[in-house]
């Protein structure tokens, strides 16, 4: 997935969001969402690497981990994903980046174009 695309849903969801106080938080919603997508496929690979299992053994873990849990934070349970917590360090930078990201798509992509397409109108 390319940021285009994540540009893209962002922006729809500002578009779409009819109470405009809500708009960049529907925004900032979609991108987050999406880049939490890509950013899981990049914390499972990682996790496979580290623990020298595959992808599927990887999720198995993950998902062994919210039954038995039930209740959690992200953080957690990318956490137990690795079978060294040191090891998860890099895979928790990757989640801590992911909402500031989405927030700069909104405010340097979403916000603006929508400000031009309502000049222009």
């Amino acid at each position: 997935m390319g940021i285009e695309k994540v540009i893209e849903e962002a922006r729809r969801a500002y578009a779409n969001q009819k109470v405009p106080f809500l708009k960049v938080l529907r925004a900032e919603e979609a991108a987050y969402g999406m880049l939490l997508e890509e950013a899981t496929q990049e914390i499972y690979r990682a996790a496979a690497r580290a623990n020298g299992m595959s992808i599927a053994d990887v999720i198995a873990k993950g998902d062994a981990y919210a039954d038995r849990e039930k209740s959690f934070a992200l953080e957690d349970y990318v956490i137990a994903l690795f079978t060294d917590e040191k090891r998860a360090g890099t895979a928790l930078n990757i989640l801590d980046q992911i909402y500031p990201e989405a927030e700069n798509i909104v405010n340097k992509f979403v916000i603006p174009a929508a400000k031009a397409e309502n000049i222009a109108e």
